[in-house]
């Protein structure tokens, strides 16, 4: 399918918040044409979002036994993965 405009802007403006700290994602397109990002440290640390045309995401966050999921603003989105130091070595 081809990807969303609107999902496309949700991308660019969650990387445009966290593009100073966050290593570059792989990104990949779901069926329903949203972008799907990932960034992969190993099977317990990652982070998957999908980045929704109505401006949403949906996020999972795993790092150790820590994990959060859900769904919710770019902006809560980055202030949880800022909290949680997602990419944090």
């Amino acid at each position: 399918s081809e990807l969303r405009e609107g999902s496309l802007r949700t991308f660019l403006s969650f990387w445009d918040a966290v593009r100073s700290i966050a290593p570059e994602p792989s990104l990949a397109l779901t069926p329903d044409g949203n972008l799907i990002a990932e960034w992969r440290k190993d099977s317990k640390h990652h982070v998957d979002v999908v980045f929704k045309s109505d401006g949403l995401v949906l996020y999972g966050i795993f790092l150790g036994k820590m994990v959060s999921e859900g769904r919710g603003t770019v902006e809560r989105l980055v202030d949880n993965l800022v909290r949680d130091r997602a990419w944090a070595d």
